[in-house]
Parts: C-alpha cells; sequence; structure tokens
C-alpha cells in the first residue's frame, strides 16, 4: 500500500518551469500576499484562496462572459456620455469594460502593452465588427501603445476629440522619474504606483472615474464610487490612493481574481531574516512546496524564506494539499 500511495503521489508533481508549475508558484505567492496583509489566515484557509485562485487562473475565457457582459451594461455607473479617464485595475472580468463602452456606441482610446498589443487590437477590432458590422473608424476606437513615450500625448489628443480613455492603474508601464511615481498606502504596505492617469487628467481637465470589477459565483460587483477631478500637482497621490481605497474593500475571495497580487510578493515581502528573529520565525511558520529547477523547496507564507527539504518530503507534502484541494 504504501508503494502505490507513493507512485499516485509522484504522478502529481509537475516538472519546475513547466505551466502548472509557474501557476503552482503563482497562487502561494497569493497566500503570501493575503496573509502578509493580515487579510487571510490559517493553513485550511489559505490552502482554499490558492484553490481558488488556481481555478480563477485557469479560466482563459469566462463561461459566464456575455450574461456578464448584459449585467455590467445595466450596472454601468453613469448615464452620461461625456469623456472620462477610466482608471481600472487587472481584476476581475476587466476586459468586459472596454466591450461595454463599445456596446454602448462610446468612442474609447484604450491603452496596451506592447506584448499584447497585437493580439489584443485583433480582439477588441473583433468585437467591434460582430456588434457593428463594420471595422472601427478612428472616432469609434483607437490603440495606444503604453511604451510609447508619446503615449500620454497621444492619449491627450484623443480625449480632445470627445473618446473616453480605458487605462489600468495597477499597470508597471510608464515613467520612471520621481515625478511620474508616488508612493501609496494598501493595508499595511507601501505600494509604488505610477502617476499617468493623474497627469492626464490634469493636462486635460478630464475626469478620472475609478471602476472595479468582480465575479462572485455568476453576479458580477461593479465599484465605481465617483468622478475625480486633478485640479493641481498636489492631488496626483490622493487620487491614486482613493483608487485603491477600492481595493481594500474587497473580501478575500475578490482578491484572488486581482491578476497583479502575486507580483506583489516580489517587491513587498521583508527581506531575509535576522539570526535572532529566525526562532520566532520558524515556531509559526506556514510551509508550502514550491517548484524550483533542481531543488526542493518550502517556503514560508509568513515571511517569504525558503527552505531545502528531500524529494520525498517535498512530493508528500504536495501530495497532502492536492488532496485537501480536491475536497473543495
Amino acid at each position: 500500500m504504501k508503494a502505490k500511495k507513493q507512485t499516485k503521489t509522484n504522478a502529481l508533481i509537475p516538472q519546475a518551469d513547466t505551466t502548472e508549475a509557474i501557476a503552482w508558484n503563482e497562487s502561494v505567492k497569493l497566500a503570501a500576499m493575503l496573509l502578509h496583509w493580515n487579510i487571510a489566515d490559517g493553513s485550511f484557509d489559505l490552502i482554499r484562496l490558492m484553490h481558488m485562485h488556481q481555478v480563477w487562473s485557469a479560466q482563459r475565457i469566462l463561461k459566464q462572459d456575455d450574461q456578464l457582459l448584459a449585467q455590467l451594461l445595466d450596472q454601468w455607473p453613469i448615464a452620461d456620455t461625456a469623456p472620462r479617464i477610466w482608471a481600472c485595475f487587472h481584476i476581475g472580468p476587466y476586459a468586459l469594460i472596454s466591450r461595454a463602452l463599445i456596446k454602448k456606441g462610446i468612442g474609447i482610446a484604450v491603452l496596451l502593452k506592447d506584448d499584447v498589443y497585437e493580439e489584443q487590437h485583433q480582439v477588441y477590432v473583433k468585437h467591434f465588427r460582430s456588434y457593428f458590422g463594420h471595422d472601427p473608424r478612428s472616432s469609434e476606437l483607437q490603440f495606444i501603445r503604453s511604451g510609447s513615450k508619446a503615449s500620454l500625448i497621444q492619449l491627450k489628443r484623443c480625449l480632445a476629440d470627445g473618446l473616453h480613455v480605458v487605462c489600468f492603474v495597477d499597470g508597471q508601464e510608464g515613467g520612471t522619474s520621481v515625478k511620474s511615481r508616488a508612493t501609496i498606502q494598501l493595508y499595511n504596505t507601501e505600494i509604488d504606483v505610477r502617476l499617468g492617469v493623474a497627469m492626464l487628467s490634469h493636462w486635460t481637465k478630464v475626469p478620472v472615474r475609478p471602476l472595479v470589477l468582480t465575479v462572485q459565483g455568476e453576479e458580477l460587483h461593479v465599484r465605481s464610487p465617483a468622478d475625480y477631478k486633478v485640479e493641481a500637482y498636489e492631488d496626483y497621490t490622493s487620487l491614486l490612493q482613493n483608487c485603491y481605497n477600492i481595493i481594500a474593500t474587497l473580501t478575500p475571495q475578490e482578491l484572488v481574481q486581482w491578476d497583479v497580487v502575486p507580483t506583489l510578493f516580489d517587491t513587498l515581502m521583508p527581506g531575509r531574516p535576522t539570526e535572532e528573529s529566525k526562532a520566532t520565525l520558524f515556531k509559526n511558520a506556514l510551509w508550502i512546496p514550491i517548484f524550483v529547477r533542481g531543488q526542493h523547496i518550502l517556503v514560508d507564507l509568513r515571511s517569504g524564506v525558503g527552505v531545502s527539504i528531500s524529494r520525498s518530503e517535498h512530493q508528500l507534502i504536495y501530495g497532502y494539499i492536492q488532496e485537501i484541494m480536491a475536497s473543495f
């Protein structure tokens, strides 16, 4: 019986650098951040949230896509069509935001990362063509490369022409100078953010409208509290802080839908502990296996510290966690 159980466990272990292993490591990082933010605790609860993140991340296209789009149109937060800068996050079914604006017949300019520009460009055009039966005109849909030095100038022109602008405030593209960045608070940590959205609003006098979408079951939840106007440079940081304050209202179950959380682990987790603090740290540790080429590592979710263990121990712990996840 022991040999059969070991064989079964071996079959569950993905190879490092495979899609499955990378996805697992991302879920571990997410669990560590939720624990660090004091919004989730206990190994069983964290494993449950990791499982939710695995399921969410595996979705290429939401099954309820058309249904959720209809819900967003019904819950659209404003009645008028005056140009706005939509400050969005990579949370939930965020691709529906641009689709909803297109469906409503509102002209938009979309800021796209260079590495997904061609792919996303085709997706947006496809949706537009399906709604209206023709390719979009420049007065209806434009795309701006976020890596371009002239991106803000291009967006300014789009707003002057009456288009709405869709931006993601949690993106890492933008200027690197001190004046183009700021630090805001999220839970018990400081987050480095780009100020492009605030700069654009200040230059154009166009208000910023935060918008966050999440899914719970088959229901879409829309958070979009108010328009914000940037009157001066002193308003830049407060605008971004207000946007991130929406994130602080999300439940842990909704936070697993935020693509950026695993990335924050790499920049926000504390450094390696001192010798004096190791005894306390390891006493309260929550160990989870991760996948690193040529190594068998457990990482402590509380500190981010990793330790090497044997291959058999690594397999046993991973297999046990998979059994718990299967029960969900």
